[in-house]
């Protein structure tokens, strides 16, 4: 046996304490249009994030390989002064 849910329907002679009541309106429809929208640009920030992050250790990559060629320079220019 199954019940049903729901409210009380108001008769005569029955009282229904309708002060706490909510009166609830449907939101908006989140339709699969939107939702293809939302995901391209939820992607688009992804790869901006990612992207920038590859580039920030690309260069910092770089900047180390840079160092560490002037390094050997240098040493290669303090051996040389020596002799």
């Amino acid at each position: 046996m199954m019940r049903e849910f729901g409210t009380q329907m108001e008769r005569e002679g029955l009282f229904i304490d309708t002060r706490q009541d909510k009166k609830m309106s449907p939101n908006p429809y989140f339709h699969s249009v939107y939702w293809d929208i939302r995901r391209d640009e939820a992607a688009l920030f992804i790869q901006r994030i990612v992207r920038g992050m590859l580039a920030r250790m690309r260069a910092k990559h770089l900047l180390l390989q840079k160092e560490q060629k002037i390094q050997a320079i240098q040493q290669k220019v303090r051996q040389a002064a020596r002799l």
